[in-house]
């Protein structure tokens, strides 16, 4: 579709038009801290960083959820479009007093958005069933998500929790930014159904928001990539430890106190490798080697 023409109708015919631009006024912007997923990251590394680091942590993640929650409240007001021209004048063409209307035809600027899609309103409906409405209620649901994980699940990396609010993170910064903040998770939101150029993924397949059964990047119950929120080496083995203890303390009593004494005893002896079980029956504690 071709529109130049009709186009340059809008703007006058005074000086020379050197730049044109059309634009909505959007509130949204950027979340600019380098930290990746805050809000499921205190929840995967279990409150194992340093205690002088741990506000820090979750001061992050409160932000990240605040701004999620900006982004979702501006999406009930009125987006404004507007249009931009750059003029060059010489000599006796530059007037005294600039008037925005003697550089714009109003009439033009009314026929051209008649006879060309420059813009798709989306109407509400009031039985609240309309695309706005639909978006607000899916940008509430995820953000609750976010905010419950905070308040329920704080510092404790159950598998369940962990991911929803990592998939959530994910389809947030895809909706209202169109890719994951960080690149690397271009793979994990195919697998999740939140990408919106990956073919595999349930959201290209539908051209909606889709959400993947959450443990569609995971291998058996392991945490999303801890990479995200520590490169320290004695770190991860750590967090990977933890990590199946605190998911059978919903299980029965047996299996809560195989998998406790196993990683008590893999934190006394033998930091950071696994413990044989054969170490175990003898009638003396295992020695660290």
């Amino acid at each position: 579709m071709d529109v130049s023409r009709d186009l340059l109708e809008v703007f006058s015919r005074k000086g020379t038009v050197t730049f044109i631009q059309l634009y909505v006024d959007s509130p949204h912007h950027h979340y600019m801290q380098p930290f990746k997923h805050p809000v499921s990251g205190v929840l995967v590394t279990c409150n194992l960083s340093h205690p002088n680091h741990q506000p820090a942590v979750h001061r992050r993640a409160v932000e990240y959820l605040r701004m999620m929650e900006d982004l979702r409240d501006h999406m009930v007001i009125q987006l404004g479009c507007r249009m931009e021209q750059v003029v060059r004048l010489e000599g006796e063409e530059i007037p005294l007093v600039v008037t925005p209307r003697d550089y714009f035809s109003v009439n033009a600027l009314e026929r051209l958005i008649k006879e060309h899609g420059l813009f798709v309103p989306f109407k509400d409906r009031p039985d609240g069933a309309g695309l706005p409405s639909t978006l607000r209620d899916i940008i509430h649901y995820l953000t609750g998500i976010l905010s419950g994980a905070l308040r329920e699940h704080f510092g404790v990396g159950m598998y369940d929790p962990s991911w929803k609010t990592f998939q959530a993170e994910l389809a947030l910064e895809e909706l209202f930014y169109g890719h994951p903040l960080f690149p690397l998770d271009k793979i994990l939101s195919a697998s999740l159904g939140t990408s919106t150029v990956n073919a595999r993924s349930l959201t290209h397949e539908r051209g909606f928001l889709g959400l993947a059964p959450h443990n569609s990047a995971s291998l058996e119950e392991s945490p999303p990539p801890l990479h995200h929120w520590t490169r320290d080496e004695l770190q991860k083995p750590r967090i990977a430890r933890i990590w199946p203890l605190c998911q059978a303390l919903e299980a029965g009593p047996a299996v809560v106190g195989a998998a406790l004494i196993k990683v008590l005893l893999g934190d006394l002896y033998k930091r950071n490798v696994q413990l044989p079980l054969t170490s175990l029956k003898g009638n003396d504690a295992p020695w660290a080697g």
